[in-house]
């Protein structure tokens, strides 16, 4: 579920996309705390990304020009171990892939891209 404060970036990424046709890759890359079983997080990131992608296609960006990466864990913007930095690590990121024509370095080698499960995992919510 998107939260509220989210939809006016989303409007504004909707936005860019659709008036920079340049943009050609975008992905899309889910995070989480550590909370939970490592398949859990991978999924529940994923998640993420997906209900990202799904507004922005909704909203007329086509689906081609997006990718959804789920990172998990794996990549905390705050290691601490309290309420705020949790908050802090459950976020989606948007990182170019290609504009114009060029193809921007990989921040994460394919090799460590999780292979996801298709349903949800147990585990606690996160």
């Amino acid at each position: 579920t998107l939260r509220p404060d989210a939809m006016p970036i989303l409007q504004a990424v909707t936005d860019v996309l659709k008036a920079k046709p340049t943009i050609r890759r975008l992905s899309i890359e889910g995070h989480c705390d550590f909370v939970g079983t490592d398949e859990f997080n991978d999924w529940l990131s994923l998640e993420r990304a997906k209900a990202v992608q799904d507004y922005l296609v909704e909203h007329g960006v086509e689906l081609e020009r997006l990718q959804i990466v789920g990172h998990g864990e794996r990549m905390p913007i705050d290691p601490a171990n309290t309420d705020e930095a949790r908050e802090k690590n459950r976020r989606v990121e948007f990182v170019f892939k290609e504009v114009k024509g060029v193809i921007l370095p990989e921040t994460v080698p394919a090799s460590k891209t999780p292979t996801l499960p298709e349903t949800n995992p147990s585990s606690p919510e996160n």
